[in-house]
């Protein structure tokens, strides 16, 4: 398969090489209500721990 793509060069020549096609991500977020607040707190930090080096703690 075969596809031509188009754009500004970033300099002049040729390149022969793979192409990746950028999609953009579903990031809709889903509302919802609880009345267990601190369940909620638990699983925030839950996520944190699940995110090594994002400099959250």
């Amino acid at each position: 398969m075969s596809i031509l793509l188009t754009g500004l060069a970033a300099s002049s020549g040729i390149t022969i090489a793979p192409a990746h096609l950028l999609v953009e991500s579903d990031l809709s977020i889903k509302k919802q209500h609880t009345a267990d607040e601190n369940h909620e707190v638990a699983r925030l930090h839950d996520s944190f721990a699940c995110a090594p080096g994002m400099g959250i703690s």
